[in-house]
């Protein structure tokens, strides 16, 4: 498992489970009673019942067991602002970074990518955004307009953008 990951990634990664694992692991990674398990994998059946909401709630009792109530409630609210909202989280890490570096050296340094080749592929996937636009451009440079903007990589990763 993940046990070592912090609360918003431990809420993502239940997320990121398949439907079909969630009566089992209800039963397995919870302290939920056995009675409510049966109750849930009877819900699970049911069609009208979204097995998203049912996942919701298996990631925020494991989240919860490994890293406490307010942990797991926060990592529930990030998790819905920027997963299925679709926003910019309150809270994002700024990264200092000089005018004219590139974009890669940017994703490199904030740890949105662990090389300048993987920051390429993402940005030529269409997974880099600033400021929601999307970029196409894997030899953009840092100019003085992008100081503030936030960089978001795929769907949970944000940096904002601080000239030095």
């Amino acid at each position: 498992m993940f046990l070592d990951q912090n609360a918003g990634d431990m809420y993502g990664k239940v997320m990121s489970w398949p439907d079909g694992v969630i009566g089992r692991a209800f039963e397995l990674c919870t302290r939920i009673s056995f009675d409510e398990v049966k109750e849930i994998i009877e819900h699970i059946k049911n069609p009208e019942i979204n097995p998203r909401d049912l996942k919701m709630r298996l990631a925020y009792e494991i989240t919860k067991m490994n890293h406490g109530k307010e942990k797991a409630e926060e990592a529930q609210d990030y998790f819905i602002k920027t997963i299925q909202k679709k926003e910019t989280p309150d809270e994002v890490l700024e990264i200092k970074i000089e005018i004219g570096e590139s974009l890669l050296d940017f994703m490199v340094k904030a740890n949105l990518a662990k090389s300048k080749g993987e920051a390429r592929r993402k940005i030529e996937q269409g997974g880099v955004r600033i400021s929601d636009q999307i970029i196409k451009d894997a030899e953009m440079k840092i100019e003085k307009d992008l100081d503030g903007q936030v960089v978001k990589v795929g769907k949970r990763e944000f940096r904002k953008i601080k000239i030095s």
